[in-house]
């Protein structure tokens, strides 16, 4: 096992892939409502619709961290009528870019409390990091740096997750870094 050392966290509890998936989802129920005059979210059984389109949307997500477009579909959403959205990359983008933003100024508030130079390698963890448009930020954030994707992204936050357990197993200080990683978003 290699060696990392921390030269800092912060984040944005609030902030995560379901911000990505919701942006989607609203997308799709716009353009529904635009080609049928229909408000999806105002109709009988919405929560169960809106669930089935979530689904699709995250689903579709995840697509698009390979492939350039994707087709969000969802059988009955109104009677027998279905929704059926084509979604690219370039317009998935547009959705979540606010959040990207967001993700760099955490970004930038770590890297002014630490010394860049000091940064060998950034690695990328947690679903939405096979985002291309969430890697391509941080490389230009980080144009001499080598960005790590060589981990499974969910693995890795277990992996961490199951390291810190055992880091808190062996001290009797749990209380600071239940806290200190408490406050950590990976992004």
């Amino acid at each position: 096992m290699g060696y990392v050392n921390i030269l800092g966290i912060d984040g944005d509890p609030n902030l995560g892939g379901e911000d990505f998936d919701n942006e989607l989802m609203n997308f799709c129920i716009e353009e529904f409502r635009k080609e049928h005059l229909v408000d999806l979210r105002a109709q009988p059984g919405s929560s169960n619709i809106l669930r089935r389109l979530k689904v699709a949307c995250e689903k579709q997500k995840r697509f698009l961290s390979e492939a350039k477009k994707a087709k969000v579909s969802v059988d009955a959403v109104h009677g027998k009528l279905p929704i059926s959205v084509l979604i690219t990359r370039d317009i998935f983008n547009s959705l979540i870019e606010k959040y990207i933003m967001i993700c760099l100024k955490i970004v930038d508030r770590v890297l002014a409390k630490v010394n860049p130079p000091g940064i060998h390698e950034v690695v990328l963890v947690g679903g939405s990091s096979r985002i291309p448009l969430v890697q391509e930020m941080l490389k230009k954030r980080f144009p001499q740096k080598v960005i790590i994707r060589k981990f499974n992204p969910d693995e890795a936050v277990a992996r961490g997750a199951a390291i810190l357990g055992s880091l808190i197993e062996e001290t009797s200080s749990s209380m600071t870094l239940i806290q200190e990683m408490g406050q950590m978003v990976l992004t």
